[in-house]
């Protein structure tokens, strides 16, 4: 016992007295040396220490006020603190091998030209490679190589630099640990924000989306698994996530998945998504990793995605026309694509009460292509019921305008297409209604301010819908052009204050009646100033023609048009 606790005494003097000498300023300044100088030795550019401090119990090196520059002589970054855990076996054996790395405050600066050229940390990650062999005299001059099992940064930012743009990533905590084949990964308040010395993409256009990847304010929180990691694939958990961007308009509260991948594939699977009160799910997915070394495209396919909508929720980043818009939708749907267009098949979209349903296909192509983009949906079925019409034209900031006619429709059914290119929409189709049924075609033109287009139907109850009671069924086409210029429109309503959309309407008047007058092949041309609509009737025969007038002020009171000037015209035969 007494050789026994006599030997333990001398060890722990020997600590002590080691511990010691670690920490007077001779063999601290000794050891900052040599480590400043295997650093350089190692990367080949300026490495400079503050200070160091050893702990022989862990055992452990750290450095203050660590700063490396890059191979142009610029501070390629620099850390307040670097603690480094290393194996003791190792260091009794001349190797210095890095197990676990611990920094706070660092600052790194990323400096790259362009896609084509290398980065200024490149020279970086070559020094420290797994793989590097080491000389043969490394047991005299030992070189430093990183096995990293756990690492975690605090108070870390980023700041990487392009010809065109400057980005900014700043980390809270970043916690990487091995375990077995994997790693545990958790991240805090990670923040992104870019810039790429341009004008926001909605400036100076209100009715565009916030959303510009050249102008992120992002923050982001994160816990992930990745189970296993090999050279050629790895399998991943994200447990949980939460995205925030408050100017772009993203609160996405929680997002998780789990993937795996190898060279070419990446599968997906139970994705789950969640912004606002909108919450999504992909049962499966998969995407193909581009190469261009062997010619290989992106491409994608979810085989399922549902959930519940509400597009008050991507109103901000994507489409403020929609702000408003808080009726609660479902939606199914699959969706694949490439780089360049994304195809969706079997979209449904209903109400909760099912007053309301689309059945449509479509696709989006040309998606880096501004001047070529287009959006095109095959409808298949759609159902408005009876007073959901109303409530989702109430989504919408627009003017009313109407609306007692669309209620006297009943329900509705559609079936056609629609196109959409940049400021110009296109809808056709069939709309079958308790008024009867129409078919129409009808474009908004936005870069002259106008809708245009045509409808016509062969028995279509016009006197019920517009409140006419003296006119009955109706068999007819008409073309119509009404001015949607919101600065056009506003000046008029100043000026006259109308409630009259500003355009023109022709149409032709196969068979009607009037009264208890039936008559065929009429010509109408209705003029409208917003604030009054004046029409010209014509029924023209061989010997005499039959004309009048009529003007009215509110279609929401059509029973008060009045006729003027009703009147025979005889003339010659007219030749065939």
């Amino acid at each position: 016992m007494k050789w026994t606790i006599g030997i333990a005494l001398v060890v722990m003097l020997l600590i002590g007295a080691a511990t010691l000498l670690l920490n007077t300023y001779f063999v601290q300044q000794r050891l900052l040396k040599r480590a400043t100088k295997m650093l350089t030795d190692q990367i080949g550019t300026r490495v400079e220490v503050e200070s160091i401090s050893v702990n022989i119990f862990g055992p452990t090196l750290a450095l203050h006020g660590l700063s490396i520059d890059d191979q142009q002589g610029r501070e390629l970054l620099r850390m307040e603190r670097l603690d480094a855990k290393m194996s003791l076996r190792d260091l009794l054996n001349k190797k210095i091998l890095v197990h676990r790395v611990e920094t706070d405050g660092l600052k790194a600066m990323i400096v790259k030209a362009d896609k084509d050229s290398t980065a200024n940390y490149q020279f970086l990650i070559d020094a420290f490679r797994k793989d590097k062999i080491m000389s043969k005299d490394s047991l005299k001059h030992p070189k430093m190589t990183v096995d990293l099992q756990h690492l975690y940064l605090t108070n870390s930012t980023i700041n990487y630099q392009t010809a065109k743009a400057e980005n900014v990533l700043s980390i809270g905590l970043l916690d990487a640990e091995e375990i077995e084949k994997g790693y545990h990964l958790k991240l805090e308040k990670l923040n992104l924000k870019t810039d790429n010395h341009r004008p926001r993409r909605n400036t100076g256009k209100p009715h565009h989306g916030w959303f510009d990847a050249g102008h992120l304010d992002m923050t982001m929180d994160f816990r992930a698994t990745v189970n296993f990691v090999q050279k050629d694939s790895i399998e991943a958990t994200l447990a949980e996530a939460t995205i925030k961007d408050p100017t772009a308009g993203f609160d996405i509260t929680d997002l998780h998945l789990t993937l795996s991948a190898n060279r070419e594939i990446i599968y997906f699977k139970n994705i789950a998504f969640k912004q606002g009160s909108t919450s999504l799910n992909v049962a499966r997915a998969k995407m193909t990793i581009p190469s261009k070394k062997i010619g290989r495209e992106l491409a994608y396919k979810a085989d399922s995605i549902s959930g519940h909508v509400i597009l008050k929720d991507i109103a901000r980043p994507f489409a403020p026309v929609l702000q408003n818009f808080t009726l609660p939708l479902r939606l199914n749907t699959e969706m694949s694509g490439t780089a360049d267009n994304i195809v969706f098949r079997g979209v449904r979209v209903s109400t909760n009460d099912k007053l309301f349903h689309v059945a449509a296909n479509g696709r989006i192509d040309h998606l880096h292509n501004k001047e070529l983009f287009k959006v095109s949906f095959d409808v298949s079925q759609m159902l408005a019921k009876e007073g959901i019409k109303e409530k989702i034209i109430r989504q919408f900031p627009v003017k009313r305008l109407m609306m007692k006619q669309l209620h006297r429709l009943g329900d509705i059914h559609y079936t056609g297409h629609f196109d959409v290119i940049p400021k110009q929409e296109s809808f056709r189709g069939r709309l079958t209604t308790k008024g009867g049924p129409m078919d129409f075609h009808f474009i908004i033109d936005g870069r002259n301010g106008r809708l245009r287009g045509n409808v016509s139907s062969a028995d279509f109850r016009l006197g019920e819908v517009m409140d006419m009671d003296k006119v009955g069924n109706v068999d007819c086409k008409a073309e119509f052009n009404i001015n949607i210029s919101k600065v056009e429109t506003a000046k008029m309503r100043r000026e006259k204050g109308g409630k009259l959309p500003i355009g023109t309407v022709t149409a032709t008047v196969n068979d009607c009646s009037y009264k208890k007058i039936h008559v065929k092949n009429l010509t109408v041309n209705i003029q409208s100033d917003g604030a009054e609509a004046t029409g010209d009737v014509l029924k023209q025969s061989n010997f005499l023609d039959l004309y009048s007038q009529f003007t009215f002020t509110d279609t929401d009171q059509m029973h008060k048009i009045k006729i003027k000037n009703p009147g025979l015209r005889f003339h010659k035969r007219r030749k065939k």
